[in-house]
């Protein structure tokens, strides 16, 4: 989108004759051939680069990107394209210790607490059912599974859901610019 954003690709109307490939939720990209990409980050040319390789007659069709992956050897070529991506990203923004300065973990460790503190009050009610089985089938029993469920899945998620960027962080990453070590 920030590529979109600074005219690096333009979003295009399909030409009329290329009716076989318009749908109504297609999306259609060309490369601005007009503007100079040497101000461009290496991982910004990448994308670049990867969306000329589905480009025909000028025209990049994010419909047949998709299409293609059904082939294992577009999928891989895109899986390895992302996977290099984001080593690209991560050597070009972000310098030794400075995610922590733009990237705030605290909703991830509150996230892990919940998922302990839950998981040992499901295994606690698992427990007495085993001790009075008529009494606490029904409500502990049920409540306490769906709290292991729910807590085995707050602990297993990865800590970017719960993390939030700082204002820092923000600005940074939106602005293009190396992150400074703390």
């Amino acid at each position: 989108m920030d590529l979109i954003d600074r005219n690096y690709l333009i979003l295009n109307k399909i030409p009329s004759y290329k009716d076989d490939l318009d749908s109504p939720n297609s999306v259609f990209l060309e490369v601005n051939s007009d503007i100079d990409f040497t101000p461009l980050w290496e991982f910004e040319l990448d994308i670049i680069n990867f969306l000329v390789e589905y480009e025909q007659d000028g025209i990049i069709s994010m419909d047949l990107i998709s299409e293609s992956l059904y082939y294992s050897d577009s999928a891989k070529f895109l899986r390895e394209t992302y996977e290099n991506w984001v080593k690209k990203v991560k050597q070009a923004l972000l310098d030794e210790g400075s995610l922590n300065q733009a990237f705030l973990r605290n909703g991830d460790k509150f996230l892990k607490i919940f998922g302990i503190v839950g998981l040992s009050v499901a295994i606690i009610g698992q427990i007495s059912i085993l001790a009075d089985q008529i009494a606490t089938l029904c409500l502990v029993g049920i409540s306490s599974l769906i709290l292991g469920l729910s807590t085995i899945i707050s602990l297993l998620l990865p800590g970017k859901i719960a993390g939030q960027w700082t204002h820092y962080g923000r600005n940074i990453i939106c602005s293009g610019k190396r992150l400074k070590s703390i």
